[in-house]
């Protein structure tokens, strides 16, 4: 009941807190664990909007901000924003209302982008032709790198059956997955 309510967010937070792969990039540069913040704050936001009928366009505009944030700081975040989308778009509505949600996410999301990142990506693209330098450069076709997509497919899955399994993977070889050797028995524990 109540009591959860409260308490939920703050368990939630504790055991994200103390699992293996926040564990495993303190004290490094990656980023992602700062990174969490406002993606998670984000879906509050969006979460939040089933309760508040008022002003749930501007929650759902916010919440784009702070994922748009969150891929200028770091645009493999991407994903993330992704994931908040089919967040918003699984809450109950109309299709046509679930279209609005969905449009003045992407709104707040790029503006948010923008704002955190679009100096530099325009400085880069002044410097080298491509906003995203080396990434997509097939599209963008930079002079200063090969004409092909960038891709960093080292933890990635290579077959559909290992992508289908990754999760048992990532318990059975870690460094599969990561930089850093790590147990985390809640993915494939979630996930049976």
């Amino acid at each position: 009941g109540r009591s959860l309510e409260r308490s939920g967010p703050v368990l939630v937070a504790l055991t994200a807190g103390c699992g293996a792969a926040f564990l495993t990039q303190l004290g490094t540069s990656f980023g992602d664990t700062l990174l969490t913040l406002p993606l998670l704050g984000a879906l509050r936001l969006i979460l939040s909007t089933l309760r508040a009928t008022r002003h749930s366009a501007l929650l759902i505009f916010l919440a784009g901000v702070l994922g748009g944030i969150a891929c200028g700081l770091k645009p493999l975040t991407g994903i993330y924003a992704i994931a908040l989308g089919a967040a918003l778009v699984s809450l109950p509505g109309t299709l046509s209302t679930r279209g609005r949600r969905l449009s003045v996410l992407a709104a707040g999301g790029f503006i948010g982008l923008v704002a955190s990142a679009g100096w530099w990506y325009w400085h880069v693209w002044q410097l080298t032709g491509n906003p995203l330098f080396p990434y997509y450069n097939d599209i963008f076709e930079s002079p200063l790198y090969w004409d092909e997509r960038f891709v960093f497919s080292t933890f990635l899955p290579k077959t559909w059956l290992e992508a289908i399994f990754y999760p048992w993977i990532w318990l059975a070889n870690p460094t599969r997955v990561s930089e850093a050797r790590f147990v985390n028995l809640a993915i494939p524990g979630l996930m049976t």
